[in-house]
């Protein structure tokens, strides 16, 4: 009678551990078709909402880099320049561009940067000009612009709609986002936020 109730005792033990196991795996799998980001940033817990499910951005093909490299760089590099087209039409990854953008701004309180964003390129450049979050516009020469590129001190975050698949690959300074669609785009930029701010 003592052994059967060991045993017994042993079996509800081993049921009830698998059952939690299953329990947890089965919310990691739910996060992952969420599109929400639910991280901590300097000790805050924060939602991040997402352009497509963090299972769809994992999908996204990283070349020559890696999350960690893109976060490394992100946190290490004081000045962000960001390079994209502002005509492209939301509807072809326009409105991934203005999402990144955003998101960017927003996590400037968290992480601070001097970025400069191009709004209109003509002889000269104007920019959007984010500094100890305070918002303004500047006027560049391609002489300054080149300089700015050109730092070690900067990281280059470029968003193109290419004939490519959801990609993120890295040149030199230079983070390429990429995509042939607007879904590939929302997967590659949602793949480089989630690298920024996962722990």
């Amino acid at each position: 009678m003592k052994k059967f109730i060991i045993i017994f005792g042993i079996m509800c033990l081993l049921v009830s551990s698998c059952l939690c196991i299953n329990q947890k795996n089965s919310n990691d799998d739910l996060l992952k078709y969420s599109k929400t980001l639910k991280t901590e940033i300097h000790g805050v817990s924060v939602e991040i909402p997402l352009r497509c499910t963090i299972n769809d951005a994992m999908k996204t093909k990283l070349i020559n880099t890696s999350d960690k490299d893109i976060k490394k760089q992100y946190l290490t590099k004081p000045i962000i320049y960001l390079e994209y087209n502002p005509s492209l039409p939301q509807k072809e990854g326009g409105v991934s561009i203005m999402d990144l953008i955003g998101k960017l701004i927003w996590l400037n309180a968290f992480y601070p940067h001097e970025m400069v964003i191009p709004i209109n390129v003509s002889e000269n450049v104007t920019a959007k000009v984010v500094l100890n979050n305070k918002e303004g516009y500047a006027t560049f020469t391609p002489s300054e612009i080149e300089m700015i590129k050109n730092s070690n001190k900067t990281m280059i975050i470029r968003v193109i709609r290419t004939n490519n698949n959801a990609t993120i690959s890295k040149i030199n300074n230079t983070f390429i986002i990429e995509g042939n669609s607007l879904n590939a785009l929302d997967m590659a930029e949602s793949r480089f936020i989630i690298a920024i701010c996962n722990n």
